[in-house]
């Protein structure tokens, strides 16, 4: 009997070292899927900065584009006004 139970013990050791060694295995997985998750956040957020950049380079250069549009638009209408206004100054001074 006493080579029946040290079998059985022998077999209990080998169930749990092969049960310690699956769930370190396990645990080696779980913080690889772990690194790998964290470092596609990242990528993420860095892709997400980056268009937010570009979208905000992108806004303000139409914003520069349209306050110097509206600049030359307003001196070209000052300028036409303000020969309207000779013009009928002339005219009147000529009447």
């Amino acid at each position: 009997m006493g080579a029946s139970k040290d079998k059985a013990s022998e077999a209990k050791d080998r169930a749990s070292e092969a049960a310690g060694h699956a769930a370190g295995k396990g645990q080696d997985t779980k913080e690889a899927t772990k690194e790998k998750a964290q470092a596609a956040k990242e990528r993420a957020s860095e892709t997400a900065q980056a268009a937010k950049d570009k979208t905000s380079g992108t806004a303000q250069a139409a914003r520069d584009k349209a306050a110097e549009s509206k600049d030359q638009t307003g001196g070209f209408l000052g300028e036409k006004t303000e020969q309207a206004k000779q013009k009928a100054a002339e005219t009147a001074g000529a009447a």
